[in-house]
C-alpha cells in the first residue's frame, strides 16, 4: 500500500513539470519587427550617405576605357560545341 502513492507521485511529477513555462522562453523571444530592423541595419553600408559631396570611386577615363574594352571583347566562337538541353530532359517521348 505504501508503494502506490510513491509510484503515483513519481509518475505525476514529470507531467506536472511539463505544464510550467520556462522564464528563458519569454526573454528569448524578441519584440515584433526586431529581425527586420536588424536586417536593414546590417544592409546599411553608410547611414549618412546621400549628401551633396561628389562621388568618390571610379575615374571617368578609366571607366570609359573599361567600357570600350568590354565592347571590343571577342564574342565566343560559333564553332563551340553546344548541348541541346531539351534532349537531355526529354521525358515525354520523342518530338
Amino acid at each position: 500500500m505504501r508503494i502506490t502513492p510513491l509510484i503515483l507521485s513519481a509518475l505525476l511529477i514529470p507531467f506536472l513539470t511539463g505544464c510550467g513555462t520556462p522564464l528563458i522562453q519569454e526573454q528569448a523571444v524578441p519584440a515584433p519587427g526586431y529581425s527586420v530592423r536588424q536586417a536593414v541595419a546590417m544592409q546599411t553600408l553608410n547611414p549618412e550617405a546621400g549628401g551633396t559631396e561628389p562621388v568618390v570611386g571610379l575615374d571617368g577615363k578609366y571607366a570609359q576605357q573599361t567600357m570600350i574594352n568590354y565592347q571590343e571583347m571577342p564574342l565566343p566562337s560559333k564553332d563551340a560545341e553546344s548541348v541541346d538541353l531539351g534532349s537531355l530532359f526529354n521525358v515525354g517521348g520523342s518530338k
